[in-house]
């Protein structure tokens, strides 16, 4: 992660986060908004070394749907300090945003504002890495989206055998043929690279 560019890159997911904060969207569409907005997949992939986006347009692009005043949404605290920690967990884990949250969903994290907002980012990584161990990722969708094993298998023809596996980490999904991995992304409804493990575990 390049250090430099960090704080432009919380200012700017902060604004999207204030925004959805004052016009209080749920933290479901907050979370759904942001992760599937291209720019944010992109940081995903830069890691942070390219210099963030100044585009006044980013809003818009979050919350396309929305007719709010985009001006004058005031700086939430709570919001500047979640999306550095979201950010910093990115960069070490390199996990999609889309799976980041559903791990540590933005009210737990505000939740998390009166206790951590003085203490160094460390903790609250070390916060998302303790229940990132709980559950796979595979787990966390399934339960997050109501699916069960036995959709999957029925309707990705995988051996319900193999599903059991993937969700307890007895197998690395990361290991799966593409096509199959698309199936369970499709019908979770999320990003194939979604599922993939954290490789520091």
């Amino acid at each position: 992660m390049n250090i430099r560019f960090i704080y432009e890159y919380a200012n700017l997911i902060e604004r999207a986060l204030s925004f959805g904060y004052k016009y209080s969207f749920t933290f479901d569409y907050i979370e759904k908004s942001l992760a599937n907005n291209l720019y944010v997949q992109n940081i995903e992939k830069d890691n942070l070394v390219l210099p963030p986006k100044v585009d006044s347009d980013f809003i818009d692009e979050i919350y396309e749907n929305s007719n709010h005043a985009k001006e004058d949404v005031p700086v939430y605290a709570e919001c500047l300090r979640a999306a550095e920690a979201y950010l910093r967990i990115q960069s070490r884990t390199k996990l999609t945003f889309e799976a980041i949250f559903l791990i540590l969903p933005l009210s737990q994290m505000y939740n998390y504002f009166p206790i951590y907002h003085e203490m160094d980012f460390e903790k609250i990584i070390s916060v998302f890495l303790e229940e990132f161990r709980k559950k796979s990722v595979f787990a966390s969708f399934l339960n997050r989206y109501k699916v069960s094993l036995k959709e999957i298998s029925k309707y990705t023809r995988i051996c319900y055998s193999t599903l059991v596996s993937l969700k307890s980490r007895k197998r690395d999904i990361k290991k799966l043929n593409v096509e199959t991995t698309y199936k369970i992304a499709n019908l979770l409804n999320i990003r194939i690279e979604s599922l993939a493990e954290l490789e520091i575990i």
